[in-house]
């Protein structure tokens, strides 16, 4: 590996813009991962994007990178394009081309565990099981915000992989419209209030 390479390796070039607050929406790049389960980080990342001003998309490392103004804020919107067990590789790029602290970053992710219309919203805490969230606590450790997305229950006699990575039924589309509006809310007063006010208002 030649100098230049090792020095862009331990020392990433910098975002160009000053970015306040990102959001990694985590999931699988392809059309043929498009509509499952295991994708709604992306679906919610793709949302957020629409309401952003001023919005830019450009490729950023191993992440489609969306910046752009929301609450007259700064924002940036990921989504990895390496496949979800490796997710772990942009976030911790940008993390480390915009310098910003891990309070400011809030992780967008599906949750078999809690059932579907759910989300709940955390500090900091274990993978739980997501090869996802596995990844990047690799790379970050496990204090960093995440908001898990209910996709669940999890039905009897389908295996975990088999179900998340199944299409969502047009029931369950129906169902997540206000969902998403519930997480672009919880987005929203992220941007404008600490924390322990988005995990009061929206962990029932």
């Amino acid at each position: 590996m030649s100098l230049k390479l090792l020095g862009d390796f331990f020392n990433p070039r910098p975002f160009p813009e000053k970015i306040d607050t990102v959001f990694f929406g985590l999931g699988n790049p392809g059309e043929e991962y498009a509509l499952t389960r295991h994708n709604i980080g992306f679906i919610v990342a793709d949302k957020l994007t629409t309401l952003l001003s001023e919005v830019t998309t450009k490729r950023f490392g191993d992440a489609v990178v969306a910046v752009g103004v929301l609450q007259n804020k700064k924002v940036a919107v990921v989504k990895p394009l390496t496949f979800m067990n490796s997710s772990g590789n942009a976030v911790d790029t940008i993390m480390k081309a915009t310098s910003l602290p891990l309070s400011s970053v809030m992780v967008l992710v599906d949750d078999f565990n809690i059932p579907l219309g759910s989300v709940r919203v955390r500090k900091s805490g274990s993978a739980g099981g997501h090869n996802g969230l596995k990844s990047i606590q690799s790379f970050v450790g496990p204090d960093y915000p995440r908001l898990r997305i209910g996709i669940g229950p999890l039905p009897d006699g389908i295996s975990v992989i088999d179900f998340v990575l199944g299409k969502f039924t047009s029931d369950e589309l129906n169902a997540l419209d206000s969902v998403i509006l519930s997480v672009i809310d919880a987005c929203r007063m992220f941007l404008e209030h600490d924390l322990n006010a988005v995990m009061n208002k929206f962990n029932k």
